[in-house]
């Protein structure tokens, strides 16, 4: 037995009905609700025009004056599929009670149309509540509720979230069940339809690609389900306008033989207005046709247009040049003289121009640097967006941004994620890091530009329009002659590709990088050799002979002890180095040279130490180079959103590894060195993270177990054996510490 509920807003003419026989036939339905039929008594009504013939019973709550011209409630239903035995009327639902044929259980149908105002409401769901508990039997409810359950059964309107609450409590308390209903979700008021296709059209499909090929794809299909439906449409509209058209030669006919009736003339009248009506569509779609064409072709098309070319080829068409008395008519001459003219117009005449002082010009706060960079949100596209003409398109796909703006809740994610691809490839698409690290595309430090990415032909020739593009817009250009192209893990035929496209040369691992070695290993002691040589070059330009203890001391603090800082800031010196360079300091103390050594008259090692402890005030180098690796912890800290911090903290993420420093013990490199420094600082007795304090603020930055922010260690060394119960081991203080009101409370997660 199928059921069809409806409100139909009120009855005007006989289309809804005919509309409601045409459902009851096509789905064979055999028990129909109505709320809201605006009739003040059920003769009105004539519900065999819904029901399409006599064979049939109902049961009729009017619209009254309380209610306006909202109310009204009409059940039908087939006496052979369901035999009355009772009625309950109210002024808000219908009960009707019997049997389903076939079934031995009794069936209860409920026809209910809900009061606007929420304390109705509850009062409606109790009285329903009451009939349900006092019955036995089937309960079948239907009707416009005026309430939903979730907030995805609305659009366009306010969220309840108590009448939602009272509305669900009131479906569990009496232990009903909703089915799934044919049809669309929503049903759109006033609209031919062409709406819920479009809806339907974008929400159904499954696409694969990028993000705009996504969306063409879409529209795409949009376009050819909106074609289909308006077939469709055009069909049904046609065998309409046959059926008026014959209704009105009948009309007619009579006027021939006797004046109209009343019903006549409304009838006479009505078909009139449904035929211009459709006349007056089909006008304007020929106009928007003839539109869409003549945007499409303009003028292409005329005899006019085509004309008018041919005169104005002939025209500007060069028969020839006449070139200092000589006439040329070659076309590859003539191509030639032009490029050479216009060569020589266009050249810099000037090599050297006068510079402009920028000094004093507005620049950008950092927020509005940072804005600028950041990644786009739904709610600056969705503005740019309603900033354009609706009747401008961005595209010849013929969607405009009026469409764009209607459906923007069905379109707003397609083109964010369009926008969030961009940011994050754009025409080079960089390098991600693993654990939602940054992605890296490019670096800019002073006059020099690095560029990085996964491979491919495409990206060097774009790599090659891009620079090319910004030295025509800023006149600043790219010297390719001294750029250097390097390719790990790549086949010789990519590295030529490359090395060709931009014109550039092949370089390999390991490089000297603003006086830094990159890409060797620095545990090993030969790749300290070029710092080696530098101290003994320095030391054989010295005569230390000629100089007293001390000058030899000044020069060892002011020249010998700086040389090795740029290295020692960022890479741990083996030891056999650190003893290599300490004998070079030694020897050009005590007045010797590389190939004379002095004899030492006391320890070097007392000679080093600061000069309250009875030496020099020299230093340990290997104190030095601790101390200087040191600050990599410290700025870790105060640095977390800067880029290398975010690398480091995406590469060394690990859940197996708890320390203060994130690390992976298996990953070898300059970063392992400096998360491993208390393995060296400990026999002096001193460790990082004990000296390293959070400041505690909301909580929001410091980790409760890892960071040291109460006492001088970390609560998971303090308490080992509760930090293998807890759950989350990275949380934060402000996971386990909150605030209710002035009283704070702990909060555990133990597994």
């Amino acid at each position: 037995m199928n059921f069809l509920s409806i409100n139909l807003r009120g009855i005007k003419d006989d289309c809804k009905a005919r509309w409601i026989n045409g459902l009851k036939n096509d789905h064979k339905i055999s028990f129909i609700c109505i709320q809201e039929t605006h009739r003040p008594d059920e003769r009105s009504l004539h519900p065999q025009k819904f029901w399409g013939n006599l064979s049939y019973h109902s049961d009729f709550i009017p619209s009254t004056g309380t209610e306006g011209r909202s109310g009204g409630i009409l059940s039908i239903w087939d006496p052979s599929s369901f035999t009355l035995f009772n009625t309950i009327k109210s002024n808000h639902y219908l009960i009707t009670s019997g049997l389903i044929n076939g079934t031995t259980s009794p069936c209860h149908i409920l026809n209910v149309y809900a009061p606007q105002e929420i304390p109705e409401k509850q009062s409606l769901w109790n009285e329903i509540s009451n009939h349900i508990a006092a019955t036995h039997g089937i309960w079948i409810l239907l009707g416009d509720f005026n309430a939903i359950r979730y907030p995805s059964e609305r659009e366009n309107s306010n969220f309840n979230p108590s009448c939602a609450f009272a509305f669900n409590d009131f479906i569990h308390q009496n232990g009903l069940v909703e089915y799934t209903m044919h049809g669309g979700l929503f049903t759109y008021i006033k609209d031919n339809g062409s709406k819920q296709i479009i809806i339907g059209s974008l929400h159904s499909g499954f696409y694969l690609g990028r993000p705009d090929q996504m969306l063409n794809s879409k529209l795409k299909k949009l376009k050819k389900d909106l074609k289909e439906w308006n077939h469709n449409n055009k069909s049904l509209e046609n065998n309409e306008t046959i059926t008026l058209t014959k209704q009105l030669e009948t009309l007619d006919a009579i006027i021939d033989q006797r004046d109209y009736t009343d019903d006549e003339i409304a009838l006479w009248t009505e078909t009139k207005d449904k035929l211009q009506a459709i006349e007056l569509s089909k006008t304007l779609d020929l106009q928007q046709k003839s539109r869409s064409k003549w945007v499409k072709n303009g003028d292409e098309n005329t005899a006019f247009f085509h004309s008018f070319i041919n005169s104005r080829k002939a025209k500007n068409r060069l028969n020839g040049l006449m070139i200092n008395g000589n006439w040329y008519i070659d076309p590859p001459t003539i191509r030639q003289i032009a490029h050479d003219f216009f060569q020589a117009k266009f050249s810099e005449p000037i090599r050297q121009r006068p510079t402009i002082d920028c000094h004093g010009l507005k620049t950008l706060t950092p927020e509005d640097a940072t804005f600028l960079t950041s990644p786009f949100t739904l709610n600056e596209i969705s503005q740019a967006v309603w900033d354009c003409d609706s009747g401008k398109a961005p595209g010849p796909d013929g969607f405009n941004f009026g469409f764009i703006k209607k459906y923007w809740d069905e379109l707003k994610f397609d083109f964010l994620n369009i926008m969030l691809d961009f940011y994050e490839t754009g025409l080079l698409p960089g390098i991600g890091l693993p654990n939602n690290g940054p992605k890296i595309s490019h670096f800019l430090y002073a006059d020099d530009a690095i560029l990085l990415g996964a491979w491919s032909a495409t990206h060097m020739a774009n790599t090659s329009r891009l620079l090319r593009c910004f030295h025509i817009a800023t006149g600043l250009k790219v010297n390719l002659q001294k750029s250097i192209f390097f390719g790990i893990n790549l086949p010789p035929e990519a590295i030529t590709i490359s090395t060709n496209t931009l014109n550039c040369q092949t370089g390999s691992f390991p490089i000297t990088y603003l006086g830094l070695t990159v890409g060797s290993n620095m545990n090993l002691v030969n790749n300290w050799t070029p710092l080696i040589q530098t101290f003994e070059n320095r030391l054989s330009l010295w005569k230390a002979s000629t100089l007293s203890l001390g000058g030899r001391i000044t020069l060892i603090r002011s020249v010998l002890d700086s040389l090795p800082s740029y290295f020692f800031s960022l890479y741990k010196a083996p030891v056999s180095v650190i003893s290599k360079l300490e004998s070079i300091r030694r020897t050009f103390f005590w007045g010797g040279s590389l190939n004379q050594r002095k004899i030492p008259w006391i320890s070097w090692d007392k000679v080093i130490l600061p000069k309250k402890s009875g030496g020099l005030g020299l230093g340990s180098l290997h104190e030095k180079n601790l101390s200087l690796l040191c600050k990599w912890w410290w700025r870790f800290y105060k640095e977390p959103t800067s880029l290398w911090a975010r690398v480091v903290s995406s590469i060394h993420q690990s859940r197996r590894n708890i320390s203060t420093i994130p690390y992976k013990s298996n990953m070898a490199g300059v970063w392992k060195s400096i998360a491993n420094l208390n393995s060296h600082l400990s026999p002096f007795n001193v460790y990082l993270e004990n000296l390293i304090t959070g400041c505690v603020g909301n909580g929001a930055s410091i980790r409760f177990w890892i960071d040291t922010w109460t006492g001088n260690t970390p609560l998971f060394k303090e308490y080992p054996e509760l930090f293998k119960l807890e759950t989350h081991r990275d949380c934060l203080l402000k996971d386990r510490c909150t605030n209710a009101g002035r009283i704070s409370q702990w909060e555990w997660s133990w597994s």
